[in-house]
């Protein structure tokens, strides 16, 4: 950035001090030693003053100057360390949902993951609050410019919403984890990765073609599940469906591989399918 522009520029002045401000500037003036502050005064005369306020404001200027930026490495890390999480929302919920097994065999684990997910997704939140724009072409510093820029978009909207506490109603109606739903309103951070990712990446082409290898992988993980909820509903009867799970059919893998198998077939339209015999098949 051009210091030059940086240095007349007004959109690094300050709109009062925040309380990490007050905080540092509190401490460093009134908890020094009283013997070690008459010194320097006596000694240095009105040197150690200036010097001590110059080293105020550096503190002042840093802690206000505390923007990130959306050319940064760290904005590119955290989004993928946060796609993790959103990735886990959409990868098994439905699944949790769907399979019982894989619910109940884990539910301890399941329980601290979506606790650690909701926590992330505060945190990013508050990162978001201090991520800049740029306005007329220079990086906006100023805090209350930041809030009500990302308050005002839809970024805030869907954010708000993911977070809404449906899963409180699990203690009245036992475990339903399809209920965080609102998590997937934050997938909109994932297309931020991915045009972030594209253009960091020297091979775009390849990175376009595993994410849609994702995307269709996704869609078949989300069609077994949804196969599998159809035939449990209906009884597990009839050639359409997912034989009894019973013996060798109760097991969560052979579970999961025959529904996906199923609904590669149907996204492929290859295979000899039986036709569906009701409404809901």
């Amino acid at each position: 950035e051009d210091s030059f522009l940086r240095r007349f520029s007004t959109r690094y002045g300050y709109r009062g001090l925040g309380p990490i401000e007050l905080y540092l500037l509190f401490t460093f003036i009134f908890f020094e030693e009283p013997s070690k502050r008459n010194l320097r005064i006596n000694i240095g005369k009105d040197e150690p003053i200036k010097s001590r306020y110059s080293c105020v404001r550096r503190i002042l200027r840093s802690c206000n100057y505390f923007v990130i930026s959306t050319d940064e490495s760290f904005l590119f890390y955290w989004l993928i360390v946060l796609n993790i999480f959103v990735l886990y929302n959409l990868w098994f919920s439905i699944a949790r949902q769907s399979f019982e097994p894989l619910q109940k065999d884990y539910a301890q684990i399941w329980e601290i993951i979506d606790y650690l997910a909701d926590a992330m997704y505060l945190v990013d939140i508050a990162i978001q609050f201090r991520t800049g724009y740029l306005e007329q072409g220079l990086l906006v510093y100023d805090h209350y410019k930041l809030a009500m820029n990302y308050v005002h978009s839809s970024r805030f909207i869907f954010d708000i919403i993911s977070l809404a506490p449906l899963d409180l109603l699990q203690i009245k109606f036992g475990t339903i984890p399809i209920l965080r739903f609102p998590r997937f309103f934050k997938v909109y951070r994932t297309f931020q990765l991915y045009y972030l990712q594209e253009s960091r990446t020297v091979y775009p082409n390849t990175y376009r073609v595993l994410n849609l290898f994702h995307i269709l992988l996704l869609l078949g993980h989300w069609l077994a599940s949804f196969y599998f909820m159809v035939s449990k509903a209906e009884g597990f009867v009839g050639y359409w469906s997912y034989p009894k799970p019973v013996g060798n059919f109760s097991q969560l893998a052979k579970m999961y591989l025959r529904c996906l198998y199923w609904s590669t077939l149907t996204l492929t339209t290859i295979g000899d399918l039986p036709p569906p015999e009701t409404n809901w098949q």
